[in-house]
């Protein structure tokens, strides 16, 4: 399958505000010591692979340096491997150039001369790894930056969801919310259509992962039949032919409270059966409030977030009734993991959250009072 691959740079600058000995430049562009820059890139069936970051460095002084490379692994997918070129390439197990490479007074670095090479060997996943150059004589002068290397999985172009008449991207989270009652064998359920959009009959499985549920509560799968809360992928194919959808009563998502209040994260996820990496995906997030909660948050005045898209941050405008004790915002990205939090203290007032490191996209944040009700928004971030 061909890979996608663009670059998102966002900058985290922690370097002094004195003047550098080294500097680096990305992509014609000046970035400040200990940037993050983030390659995205998408798996394809070579575990030879290779992805690549590339910089410049810059000499500041008036004297020649000679200036070697430093590689560390902060933050690494199990199974993957990367290695540093530094004028010569070393194999993964050398962290540190044997050699330096002189660059002359307010001189840079050929292209040719540093690359950090990425091979994620089949496993998608996020690696964060750091690189930093320094003056062999003196290694106080020294600049560095990281490079987030975020590799997903395939997209399925062979299939795809419909969520209430709409197309939902792959990976998406979709939220189900509900208000307990004191029927503790009540269910809230979700429903997707699945799509065949290739030019041959499909026998396509359906799984189901618990990501985050609440203690107490249960939930099952439906593909055709249904199943007991034990089986996570349905025994059985369904077929769908070529070009056409799976009727609303195929599938569906069975979440039970039971008299638990809080939010559930489920993962569903449509494979052909021949093919299981030929996937597509959503997570579903049941949002479940007693009913005391939920008058509260009806009786709350909470705005959407402005601006929307955002750019550096968002602002919510929120008025409490009597009976909040305590509130908090959070952020989650699409596959629902958690990006920022932050208390919300007062009965009335401004929450701001800063997006200027996030990298651009889609995410939804949430307002919870008292540890129940839940309101949920989607965000975009946008440069």
């Amino acid at each position: 399958m061909k890979k996608v691959l663009f670059f998102l740079i966002f900058l985290l600058s922690i370097g002094s505000a004195g003047a550098q000995v080294l500097s680096l430049q990305w992509d014609g562009a000046l970035i400040p010591n200990g940037s993050t820059v983030v390659l995205n890139a998408e798996l394809s069936d070579n575990v030879y692979e290779e992805f690549l970051s590339h910089v410049l460095v810059k000499n500041e002084t008036d004297r020649d340096l000679q200036v070697k490379a430093r590689r560390a692994n902060v933050d690494v997918v199990e199974g993957s491997t990367n290695y540093l070129c530094w004028e010569a390439c070393y194999p993964d197990d050398v962290t540190e150039s044997p050699n330096a490479y002189s660059i002359p007074a307010g001189g840079m670095t050929p292209e040719t001369v540093f690359a950090g090479h990425y091979l994620p060997q089949g496993n998608a996943g996020v690696s964060t790894v750091k690189y930093t150059f320094f003056n062999e004589s003196n290694e106080d002068e020294q600049v560095s930056f990281f490079v987030e290397y975020n590799i997903t999985a395939p997209v399925s172009t062979s299939l795809s969801l419909h969520w209430d008449g709409q197309d939902i991207e792959n990976g998406a989270t979709v939220y189900v919310d509900g208000e307990m009652t004191d029927n503790i064998y009540e269910e809230f359920l979700s429903h997707v259509l699945v799509k065949n959009n290739t030019d041959r009959d499909m026998q396509v499985k359906a799984r189901r992962e618990d990501i985050d549920v609440v203690t107490g509560s249960t939930n099952y799968l439906c593909w055709e039949a249904c199943y007991p809360d034990d089986v996570t992928e349905s025994p059985n194919a369904y077929t769908i032919t070529a070009g056409e959808m799976t009727p609303e009563t195929v599938f569906a998502g069975h979440y039970l409270p039971q008299g638990n209040a809080g939010t559930s994260t489920v993962k569903y996820t449509f494979f052909n059966e021949n093919e299981p990496d030929d996937q597509v995906y959503f997570l579903v997030s049941y949002v479940i409030s007693p009913t005391s909660l939920d008058d509260l948050l009806s009786k709350a005045l909470i705005s959407s977030a402005y601006p929307n898209p955002a750019t550096d941050q968002f602002t919510i405008d929120y008025e409490f009734p009597s009976g909040v004790e305590m509130a908090e915002v959070k952020l989650f990205n699409i596959v629902g993991q958690e990006i920022l939090k932050q208390a919300v203290n007062g009965k009335s007032g401004k929450i701001q959250l800063t997006v200027s490191d996030l990298p651009e996209g889609i995410y939804f944040y949430s307002l919870t009072i008292n540890d129940g009700a839940t309101f949920t928004k989607k965000l975009v971030v946008n440069r």
